[in-house]
């Protein structure tokens, strides 16, 4: 799944890749309105599908260059493509990158949002298992 939130909390419909060879609409039946449903051998993001992700952004957001916005992501080589950089580009998104080895501390929906969903989780899990 790659989520993305803005500061105030606002989510965008949620992309879902799937590790298949091919997307089928089957497999995104009953998910929020807008989702964005992908597939890849590995179910890894990838350069490709990364150009994808960056239209659904400007899509939700309705970005442009007189009302931009900012992006705040990892630089993973997946996101960095010449295509998705143009798209981002001609659309008012402005992207910050995290440096490299340091996401694991700045990445805000990691730390804000995720982190604590999982600690919850795994917390509820093992005391239903027990």
């Amino acid at each position: 799944m790659c989520a993305i939130v803005s500061a105030p909390g606002i989510s965008l419909p949620p992309i879902l890749i799937f590790p298949k060879k091919h997307f089928k609409e089957i497999f995104i039946v009953d998910t929020p309105d807008g989702t964005l449903g992908l597939a890849t051998k590995s179910g890894w993001m990838n350069t490709g599908l990364f150009t994808n992700v960056m239209e659904h952004i400007v899509k939700h957001t309705h970005s442009s260059l007189a009302d931009p916005i900012i992006l705040i992501m990892d630089n993973h080589e997946s996101h960095l493509s010449v295509e998705t950089l143009e798209i981002a580009k001609n659309n008012g998104v402005n992207i910050i990158t995290l440096p490299p080895h340091t996401s694991h501390k700045l990445q805000p929906l990691d730390r804000t949002v995720f982190g604590p969903l999982k600690i919850f989780f795994n917390d509820s899990s093992n005391s239903w298992m027990m």
